[in-house]
């Protein structure tokens, strides 16, 4: 039985292949919708207190209130996902990512960190990992938060 790999050295598919994780339940992982339609997806270990006061911060810095305004996604460092799966089962506007490529979510598109951009409706934003920024600014450091930051406003102020 050929392999998905003689296929590819024989020749036989000059594109590369994908894979495509399954569906999962996301309604129930996002429950209800919120006031301002902002998915923001980050990746967490379980119960990661410290980093959701520092993200409630910096949403607090724009008007985004955590409770009213954003639908938080954590996922653990190993989770894939299909982000056509994910807007196929819910409305948002808004999609940040903390952390996670494009290609992690099979989203072929070229998206510079902190650089928002809008694509079919959707304004995307792709950042340095949560937890790089909170170790960042507990070191005294600034530069990513800055363009954070920047990025933030250009999209909610």
């Amino acid at each position: 039985m050929a392999t998905k790999n003689d296929f590819l050295s024989a020749g036989f598919l000059d594109f590369p292949l994908i894979n495509v994780p399954e569906r999962q339940d996301w309604p129930s992982r996002l429950g209800v919708q919120r006031a301002r339609n902002v998915l923001l997806v980050f990746q967490s270990k379980p119960d990661d207190e410290v980093l959701m006061v520092f993200l409630e911060k910096v949403l607090a810095a724009v008007k985004l209130d955590v409770q009213k305004d954003v639908c938080l996604l954590p996922i653990t460092y190993s989770e894939q996902f299909c982000f056509v799966h994910l807007r196929q089962s819910a409305d948002f506007q808004y999609f940040i990512a903390f952390g996670i490529a494009p290609e992690r979510m099979v989203l072929t598109v070229q998206a510079p960190l902190y650089q928002p951009f809008m694509l079919d409706g959707t304004h995307f934003l792709f950042a340095d990992d949560l937890q790089q920024i909170y170790e960042e600014r507990q070191a005294g450091g600034k530069q990513m938060s800055s363009k954070l930051w920047q990025a933030l406003k250009s999209l909610f102020l």
